[in-house]
């Protein structure tokens, strides 16, 4: 089983659209990511500063700089495949 951690140390040099979609599409389905998103747009919204290391950019969650994927066993399979493919 991967974990979020071990896909968020993947360093990819670039995201295509499709790519970004599905994160977006999965985030939805994650109580968890769609709650810390709603925070942090709130906190964006209210021009408040965001807590240290937390970005929010085009509907997507970065930490550390690193996006943010949902935990979604599903998602994070296929993404390490795709990682391993390229």
């Amino acid at each position: 089983m991967l974990s979020s951690a071990m896909i968020a140390a993947i360093q990819m040099q670039t995201m295509d659209d499709s790519f970004l979609e599905r994160r977006r599409a999965a985030g939805k389905e994650d109580d968890t990511w769609t709650a810390r998103k709603g925070e942090l747009s709130q906190l964006k919204e209210r021009r408040e500063t965001l807590p240290k290391h937390w970005e929010l950019e085009d509907s997507l969650l970065y930490y550390k700089g690193r996006l943010l994927i949902a935990s979604k066993e599903e998602l994070l399979t296929k993404i390490a495949k795709e990682c391993q493919d390229s």
